[in-house]
């Protein structure tokens, strides 16, 4: 049920079958529902609000239609690898990463 240019990143970056969490939790997070989920490292935590969110953006974005805070920068990297990866084909989507004492 994700749109199909994020369908289409997906199947490109590997992915064959959902988590158990990603088929847990994308669904009730692309619909608008908030969620808390814990797993193991590795199980696909970020690709769970990643891709809700990138689902749940518009065709045309405000200039800020999400937000993801982190603590650390190496996470913060991670996060918006994740983004670029999966948000490959949705055009209008600009993501960047900021993080703190390195001049903006």
């Amino acid at each position: 049920m994700l749109k199909p240019e994020l369908q289409r990143s997906i199947q490109e970056a590997g992915f064959e079958h959902p988590s158990e969490v990603q088929q847990e939790a994308i669904p009730k997070a692309i619909n608008g529902n908030d969620i808390l989920c814990q797993a193991k490292s590795g199980m696909g935590k970020t690709a769970v609000f990643v891709a809700s969110i990138l689902h749940r953006v518009n065709k045309n974005p405000e200039p800020v239609s999400g937000l993801v805070l982190c603590h650390a920068r190496e996470l913060a990297f991670q996060i918006y690898k994740e983004f670029n990866r999966l948000g490959k084909y949705m055009t209008d989507v600009k993501t960047r990463v900021m993080y703190g004492g390195d001049p903006i």
